[in-house]
């Protein structure tokens, strides 16, 4: 979900996640490694009570902040 989606949303906290960003000496693609973070981000969402994530900021290519939100009943 984008930021101006979660207003009404409860905040259930921050996920942080990562991948591997490269194997050997190949880089993986950036929409591959941010399919693999969104997905993760995801799980952890619902393992915490979360349905909806919002992306966060990305300190290093491969890993990735989310703010975890429950948006449905």
């Amino acid at each position: 979900a984008e930021a101006s989606q979660v207003g009404k949303c409860q905040l259930k906290g921050e996920i942080n996640v990562s991948v591997l960003a490269e194997i050997g000496f190949i880089n993986r693609s950036a929409e591959a490694v941010e399919a693999n973070l969104l997905q993760l981000a995801r799980n952890g969402a619902i393992e915490e009570g979360g349905d909806t994530v919002v992306k966060g900021n990305s300190p290093d290519y491969g890993k990735r902040t989310f703010t975890m939100y429950k948006c449905r009943p």
